[in-house]
């Protein structure tokens, strides 16, 4: 489990394990504090690579999704949807749900029973699923939402034009109607992000 995961109430990671903001993030943009566009581009590049580091030791599917930096809705699902068979497999019941407007997805955790010592081992085993088969997902989820839609416009339609550029007539992204080199987009993405940080 992740140490920002690990320090929310229990109550909060065990009800409703809810998308949100990671680290420095959190902390620079929620309390309205000023950050430097040069201090803001070295955050969200350390946090890309670190996410990159872990790819290595990630589900089959989180690889596939991150190949390109970049989480669509349908891949959102995906990985979404590996966790509630996770839980299934475990013997808990995690409930997926989309919330209203973002599209987001929360987890909800039910142990069906009143014996605490086996609901705990329940919402462990939960939190592993979660974290296991959607925690980098989340984080990289978490990149997207440090954007202002402005910013997000902008980013699509960079990395479109990098893709261009490279000869993949894609006719948009990041809803592509023919899928680019995996490599070449994850440089356009990186590109498109450096680009941002640079704004």
């Amino acid at each position: 489990m992740s140490a920002w995961m690990a320090n929310l109430p229990a109550c909060l990671r065990r009800c409703c394990w809810v998308i949100g903001l990671v680290g420095v993030i959190v902390s620079s943009c929620a309390s309205g504090s000023e950050v430097d566009s040069d201090e803001f581009a070295a955050m969200m590049a350390r946090e890309r690579q670190a996410i990159i580091d872990s790819l290595s030791e990630a589900t089959p599917t989180q690889r596939s999704i991150l190949a390109d930096g970049y989480v669509t809705p349908g891949e959102l699902d995906r990985a979404a949807t590996e966790v509630v068979e996770c839980g299934i497999d475990q013997g808990v019941d995690i409930q997926l749900i989309f919330q209203e407007g973002s599209g987001r997805p929360s987890f909800n955790t039910s142990s069906h029973t009143t014996d605490q010592e086996t609901a705990n081992i329940l919402f462990a085993k939960a939190d592993v699923c979660m974290e296991t088969f959607f925690g980098l997902v989340n984080r990289a989820l978490a990149l997207q939402d440090a954007l202002s839609s402005e910013e997000t416009d902008r980013l699509n339609t960079l990395v479109l034009d990098c893709l261009v550029a490279a000869g993949f007539d894609v006719g948009s992204w990041p809803d592509v109607q023919s899928e680019p080199d995996p490599s070449v987009e994850a440089d356009c993405v990186d590109s498109a992000m450096n680009k941002l940080g640079n704004r």
